[in-house]
């Protein structure tokens, strides 16, 4: 047996003066009730929040790297920010808890390819993600690195977030999302 829709009405009204009210147009709004919206509402339906992770965020670039910070911010992680691979590998001694390095790749004095080989070496279970907007890095012997082409959206680096804590420490080449 099929459910009736419920319809109720809502009135809404404009402000004359501080005292009168009146009104500006009578809506009818219709519930309808499904099986498929009752089963995606349904607690065992709905996805499972991702624990919130400790990343470093690398870039030389100020706008860049506040930018990535903000987006991985926004999404529950805990992010320490340097702004060179130097900066980088104090950060990563200082701080032993990170899980993720998100690093740029072009930047001076060591890339992001260098930064993260040589982290990868101190601290064997991190994860790298390297974010790029040029075509660097292609068939190498590196760590598990994701390439993140930029620009990207919030969308993707959540997802390359996700996908590089997935994954095992250590991979012999670089995936190109």
């Amino acid at each position: 047996m099929r459910n009736k829709p419920e319809t109720n009405t809502f009135e809404a009204y404009l402000e004359n003066d501080r005292q009168h009210l009146r009104p500006v147009e009578s809506v009818a709004v219709t519930k309808s009730r499904s099986f498929a919206n009752n089963a995606a509402l349904a607690p065992s339906n709905r996805a499972v929040p991702k624990p919130p992770h400790i990343v470093l965020a690398v870039d030389d670039d100020d706008l860049a790297r506040l930018d990535t910070v903000m987006m991985l911010e926004d999404l529950g992680h805990t992010v320490f920010e340097a702004n060179s691979g130097e900066k980088a590998l104090e950060v990563l001694r200082r701080e032993p808890a990170i899980d993720l390095v998100v690093t740029d790749m072009a930047m001076p004095h060591m890339s992001g390819l260098d930064l993260c080989s040589i982290a990868q070496n101190l601290y064997p279970s991190l994860r790298f993600v390297l974010a790029t907007g040029q075509g660097e890095a292609s068939d190498c012997d590196e760590p598990a690195l994701l390439r993140l082409p930029k620009p990207f959206l919030q969308f993707d680096l959540a997802r390359t977030v996700e996908l590089a804590m997935e994954m095992a420490p250590w991979s012999p080449k670089v995936i190109w999302l």
